[in-house]
């Protein structure tokens, strides 16, 4: 009896301490590399370029910034707003070289 009670008391402080928050996002921050690029209006997944060693990459900043870079091109001051749907990008700066398709 006393075994079961106290097994009922740990399983009842445990599950009551536990707080589900849907609401919660994420926090983006760190880098992360672009594996594939979906465009919902023609429904196109582009990848990188065949033969290309290189990555893009894009560092989330604090305060909702980013900065990054393309395959020859850099990315700076970029602002951007995450929401349950997913992240909008705002402003950002970039250099303008030859960028592949």
């Amino acid at each position: 009896m006393r075994r079961s009670l106290f097994i009922t008391l740990i399983s009842f402080s445990i599950l009551s301490a536990c707080k589900k928050n849907n609401d919660a996002i994420g926090e983006m921050n760190g880098s992360w590399k672009l594996i594939e690029v979906y465009d919902k209006n023609t429904s196109i997944v582009s990848h990188r370029p065949a033969g290309s060693n290189m990555d893009v990459v894009i560092t989330f900043l604090n305060e909702k910034q980013f900065a990054g870079h393309t395959l020859r091109n850099t990315i700076s001051d970029g602002t951007y707003d995450q929401t349950s749907a997913g992240i909008v990008f705002g402003s950002f700066s970039m250099t303008k070289i030859a960028e592949d398709e």
